[in-house]
């Protein structure tokens, strides 16, 4: 059951191996929403530290600390927990607010400006998406399934490759420096 909901929620975020520059719902609902979402190096959990330190505390204050007699009874106290974290945890990142408080100030400033259905294809023209990649020895950039050899200067570097979107190319940049321009199509429709 796990695996499956696991499954599912990769599906929103990617594409598939068929097209592996196809993007998932999740990524259609928040480029179309004029989102660019930002993907952090893989197994650099440090780039990610709230999200790192709830994963923590949910191991440590609930996974490990509980006995479930059953999946809906982990599932029930998985809401618990959530609820009495969010109301009650506090960030120094996030000025010691609680995740609630934080939450209550970003809707007030954002809303939807309309109703999707979430059964039906999300079509986009324009959009962006974030990448931070490192670049060892070898010089080679991996995304989506494609790799670039990137010039010797980047070696041992942080990169920021922008997918535009709408120009179908691939932007390498450091320190707010165009390094490379490649083409980059993606399967938009």
């Amino acid at each position: 059951m796990i695996f499956g909901e696991i499954f599912k929620c990769l599906i929103f975020c990617r594409g598939s191996n068929r097209h592996p520059r196809g993007l998932g719902l999740l990524m259609r609902f928040a480029l179309s929403n004029g989102v660019a979402p930002l993907f952090i190096p893989p197994a650099k959990p440090w780039r990610n530290g709230i999200v790192e330190k709830f994963n923590d505390n949910v191991l440590t204050h609930f996974y490990r600390s509980e006995t479930f007699a059953s999946f809906e009874e982990m599932c029930w106290k998985a809401k618990e927990f959530s609820c009495f974290y969010n109301e009650n945890h506090r960030y120094s990142s996030q000025g010691y607010k609680t995740p609630k408080q934080m939450i209550s100030t970003v809707l007030q400033k954002t809303k939807l400006e309309r109703v999707f259905d979430l059964t039906q294809k999300i079509f986009l023209e324009e959009g962006r998406l974030i990448f931070i990649c490192f670049i060892r020895s070898d010089l080679k950039l991996s995304i989506l399934n494609t790799v670039f050899t990137l010039k010797p200067s980047l070696k041992y570097s942080y990169v920021v490759c922008e997918i535009i979107l709408e120009k179908y190319v691939l932007v390498v940049s450091l320190n707010n420096r165009i390094y490379h321009i490649f083409e980059f199509p993606m399967s938009l429709p």
